[in-house]
């Protein structure tokens, strides 16, 4: 997915369905550039509750979403190297890394 939005229309849907975790990043914003910015910044993503964006969000505001379908696009779920190389293989490339595969690391041809 490819998403183009306004921070500010972000940001009022985000408190309008996540009010509790966007008056944390709030109160986050006021020790950005001060001495406690990293403390308190780990401290907010130790507490942050799990949300799901498309289901917690994009599904409850759908007048303010458009979707565009586009052609010609090939879309891979990058969540590993393993899917990577092979997409490039479907491409007719090959992985310049080495991947891991049945267990074993294999390293990428060179090119000479």
């Amino acid at each position: 997915m490819v998403m183009v939005a306004q921070c500010r229309a972000l940001w009022f849907w985000g408190g309008e369905c996540f009010p509790g975790m966007m008056q944390k990043f709030e109160e986050f914003a006021l020790h950005i550039g001060t001495g406690r910015e990293q403390a308190v910044l780990e401290a907010l993503y130790e507490e942050l509750p799990v949300v799901n964006f498309s289901s917690g969000l994009l599904e409850k505001a759908p007048e303010a979403s458009v979707v565009m379908e586009l052609e010609g696009v090939l879309w891979s779920d990058w969540g590993n190297e393993r899917r990577i190389a092979e997409t490039l293989r479907g491409l007719g490339k090959s992985p310049s890394f080495g991947t891991v595969e049945a267990g074993f690391h294999t390293a990428a041809p060179s090119v000479a």
